[in-house]
């Protein structure tokens, strides 16, 4: 069967969503983005209904003068620790949630909206990584880093926070890029290499801290590389076809190697199947794979939540595993404790719901699969996981609404999109 989703006329943006229900598989492509491959953004939240209820308003204000509204189609979602942020059709940057370090790109005399806001001074933006409290964008008209730097995480050279996006230099255009706990990692220029910095507590960034960007461990092998992912103390990458690597800390087996114990270089994760995108956060990793009939999904690490989604709870997996329900996902994002991917259109979560992440309409954990109770008028295409919360972009089945950003979760700062409160079970349509 195929979907095909029509945006406004005046938008140049065409979005399809093609299912072959023989393979259980989907590929979603527009002519300004593929989705089929791809990295984690960040990685990698009721008031629900059509209305948001409560979403019109941001806190603490603005910088100047009236928001400006994102244009859609919008392009692709992240979200860190308690923030989230979107790049629109104009290429530019919108961000809201909590700004107690300003990675929302405003001075930090607002602490928090909810109602995404225009992060200045950015653009030409095409990929973009949240970390727990910083946002970075990089772009044809340069790089960008901001938020909380006491750890190097901003690449700018120096170990200071800033509000305002600071310029940092890399080796050539960014392809890819992760923003994990403290530290950032990218495939930049022609090779694709790997460059990292931010906090290295775990020797996830290099084989020693830096506060700018520098080759990750063994640069020599992690070139041309077509997917990255950062966790809490750990980075992992892919290339196109081949053995999916990963370093750094290993406490919950998060490195996938099957066996205990940190590494500073990268080792080969137990996957004998070519991975199209990773994504990790706090203790866990997970990896799209090809499969002989299209797509698989597989996790390992962390899984007190069971946020590795293979129906346990409890302990960790040092090895990659299946997770339930045969799901052939076209993009999956981790948060701290769950996990969220697309398949077929909707938005799929399991793990931790003690905020209402997996945005069912409880609060109640799931070790597998479920739906997220997004309207049944709209296709989810983008998904991204932040702590406790969880944000995805969809577009209307038919008609001439513009794309939209929906966010269940934890709401302790807006960043689900409604006024600040402790949970939000139900996705809430933010106010653009």
């Amino acid at each position: 069967m195929r979907w095909i989703a029509k945006p406004h006329a005046a938008l140049r943006a065409v979005v399809r969503l093609t299912c072959v229900a023989s393979l259980g598989s989907c590929t979603l492509s527009r002519d300004l983005d593929s989705l089929t491959t791809g990295s984690d953004t960040g990685g990698s939240s009721g008031g629900g209904g059509t209305g948001g209820a409560g979403a019109s308003g941001g806190l603490g204000g603005y910088d100047s003068g009236a928001p400006v509204p994102p244009q859609s189609p919008l392009q692709r979602i992240a979200a860190g620790g308690n923030h989230a942020c979107v790049i629109d059709a104009s290429k530019r940057v919108f961000c809201w949630g909590g700004n107690q370090f300003g990675q929302l790109g405003l001075p930090t005399s607002t602490t928090q909206t909810s109602r995404p806001t225009l992060v200045p001074g950015v653009t030409g933006v095409s990929v973009i990584a949240t970390g727990n409290f910083h946002t970075c964008a990089f772009g044809d008209a340069g790089n960008w880093c901001w938020g909380q730097g006491a750890q190097g995480e901003l690449g700018d050279g120096k170990l200071e926070t800033s509000a305002t996006p600071v310029s940092i230099t890399l080796p050539g255009i960014v392809t890819l890029a992760a923003a994990g706990g403290s530290h950032t990692c990218v495939a930049a220029g022609p090779t694709r290499q790997v460059s990292c910095w931010g906090s290295n507590n775990g020797f996830q960034s290099s084989s020693t801290q830096s506060p700018s960007a520098v080759a990750a461990p063994t640069a020599t092998g992690l070139t041309q590389q077509f997917s990255v992912a950062a966790g809490g103390k750990h980075t992992c990458v892919a290339p196109s076809a081949g053995t999916a690597r990963c370093w750094g800390d290993n406490t919950s087996g998060q490195l996938g190697t099957g066996t205990p114990g940190d590494s500073v270089t990268p080792v080969d994760v137990l996957l004998t199947m070519d991975v199209t995108q990773l994504a990790s956060r706090a203790s866990h990793t997970c990896a799209i794979v090809k499969t002989n009939t299209g797509a698989g999904l597989r996790c390992w690490g962390r899984n007190d939540s069971g946020q590795l989604g293979n129906g346990s709870v409890g302990g960790q997996e040092l090895s990659p595993v299946a997770v339930s329900g045969g799901l052939a996902p076209i993009r999956v994002a981790v948060g701290s404790d769950h996990t969220c991917a697309i398949v077929t259109g909707s938005a799929h979560c399991w793990g931790s719901n003690a905020k209402g992440q997996l945005g069912d309409g409880t609060l109640e954990a799931n070790p597998t699969p479920q739906p997220v109770s997004l309207p049944a008028s709209v296709v989810a295409f983008d998904v991204a996981t932040g702590t406790g919360f969880t944000c995805a972009l969809t577009l209307p089945q038919g008609g001439s609404d513009p794309d939209a950003i929906w966010c269940w979760g934890n709401n302790a700062s807006g960043q689900s999109g409604a006024l600040p409160s402790n949970a939000e079970p139900t996705p809430v349509q933010l106010q653009l």
